[in-house]
């Protein structure tokens, strides 16, 4: 009897290891699924909400739009290597360009490359190089070549012409440029930085440039959220169009005040109630701050750099 007990033991215990196989692997793949929708959830953070009744085009509705005179009015995005873009056809420009930036980011593995051109993804056709030709105007990049030199793709793709605006050049290469570097220093007091970026297109008849018709915005703005230790802070900033002499801190604004004049919703995956209260002051204590100089140093080298051979202009 005892014999015959303790044979019909063993498949319980057989069928109770491959129990534990199956929950251990079940639990795998669970805290794999969490953390990977952890991590999209951050990722997804820098994205902003367009309004409601915009005509957005897509790969189920391209047929359906591109023949009819909505296409002119139509928003588009597109996802590049290290940011994403809203396009609007109206005014052969994006009118959010967004992209998160930190310490990791800032390696220089690759140097600026001034390819400029169309870009492809644009289903309605991008501006194009003969739109800037001539014009007086720079192709202002929105998602900086500086912040995307970590790999050859992301460099690449920041000179797609679906990442520029017409911007002056003494704004382009003055008071834009310093707030760029400004905000790739941050990365020595934040743990990431997310940046949301674009010209304020809040009218429709602006002076235009080229054969496809590209606006000339008055206003770009900027609008970023950073995070140390669990901690948010937010910021914007709204500048003129036109060549400035004085601090860009002189320009910060509410990210409350973008979204009134753009009608675009900033980091609404936040808490409503940290949202209303980040959005709704400026703290210019949080941000200007002792940082690291050797970034200062790098991007001083690559203005010397640009100036032996003017990158935007035609």
């Amino acid at each position: 009897m005892k014999a015959k007990r303790k044979g019909s033991l063993f498949p319980i215990i057989i069928a109770v290891i491959m129990l534990i196989a199956v929950c251990s692997i079940t639990y795998s793949i669970y805290a794999q699924e969490e953390s990977s929708n952890s991590e999209i959830q951050i990722q997804n953070l820098e994205i902003p909400l367009c309004p409601q009744d915009c005509l957005f085009i897509s790969e189920s509705n391209i047929d359906e739009i591109i023949l009819t005179p909505e296409k002119e009015d139509s928003h588009q995005i597109i996802s590049h290597n290290g940011f994403i873009l809203c396009y609007r056809e109206f005014y052969e420009q994006p009118e959010w360009v967004c992209y998160t930036i930190d310490k990791s980011k800032m390696q220089k593995n690759v140097k600026r490359n001034d390819r400029f051109r169309s870009d492809p993804l644009v289903e309605t056709s991008s501006a194009s190089l003969e739109d800037y030709k001539n014009s007086g105007y720079d192709r202002g990049h929105l998602a900086p070549s500086a912040d995307l030199t970590y790999s050859k793709e992301t460099m690449s793709d920041s000179f797609f012409l679906s990442n520029m605006s017409p911007q002056h050049p003494g704004f382009n290469r003055g008071i834009w440029k310093d707030l760029e570097s400004e905000l790739r220093s941050q990365t020595e007091n934040f743990d990431i930085l997310y940046i949301v970026t674009g010209p304020i297109l809040e009218k429709k008849d602006y002076e235009t440039i080229g054969i496809n018709s590209v606006a000339i915005p008055e206003f770009f703005y900027k609008a970023v959220l950073a995070v140390k230790d669990g901690k948010y802070h937010a910021i914007g900033f709204i500048l003129p169009n036109k060549k400035c002499i004085d601090s860009f801190w002189n320009y910060a604004v509410s990210v409350d005040e973008i979204e009134k004049r753009t009608g675009i919703d900033f980091f609404y995956k936040l808490d409503d109630k940290l949202e209303a209260s980040l959005e709704s002051q400026v703290l210019l204590s949080d941000w200007k701050k002792e940082v690291h100089v050797e970034l200062h140093e790098q991007d001083e080298q690559d203005e010397q750099a640009e100036l032996q051979n003017p990158p935007e202009t035609l």
